[in-house]
């Protein structure tokens, strides 16, 4: 896979995702963006996408060395996410109230009460995402669980 092309031509047969679900564009800096419109799962897209990254490293120090890289990003369009976990009832917690879906669990910061903590409880141990804001809040739970069902 060598460019955005490539990209879409493998986001449409092996997910069967077409134009309209997904953008995939080449900036004019060299890099790929990959912009999904539709809530799927994200990490079988960052899979295919992630085969066209070219990055070419320094071999005693490690360090990406410049010019020829090829980076890709994958991330949903905005909006994308609105509405699969309410943002509003996300924003309506107060004190040690909390939000439950599907073993996730939102709650307000203890420390910090303006920002949320989402917690993935599928998670053996329980893994914490910390969020500053009900939308963001309710975006990172939407992407858990989508990505749950990849």
């Amino acid at each position: 896979m060598n460019n955005a092309k490539d990209i879409r031509k493998a986001l449409k047969n092996e997910l069967g995702l077409n134009a309209r679900q997904v953008s995939v564009r080449t900036t004019s800096a060299g890099s790929i963006r990959v912009e999904l419109k539709v809530p799927v799962a994200i990490a079988p897209v960052k899979a295919i996408a992630e085969q066209a990254q070219r990055v070419s490293r320094c071999e005693y120090s490690g360090d990406i060395l410049g010019g020829g890289n090829v980076f890709v990003f994958v991330s949903y369009a905005a909006g994308t996410l609105d509405g699969i976990v309410d943002a509003a009832a996300v924003e309506a917690l107060e004190g040690d109230a909390c939000l439950e879906l599907d073993k996730i669990q939102i709650e307000r910061d203890s420390a910090r009460p303006w920002d949320f903590v989402v917690w993935d409880l599928a998670e053996e141990f329980g893994k914490a995402h910390r969020a500053g804001g009900a939308k963001f809040a309710a975006e990172v739970a939407a992407q858990i669980l989508l990505n749950r069902t990849a």
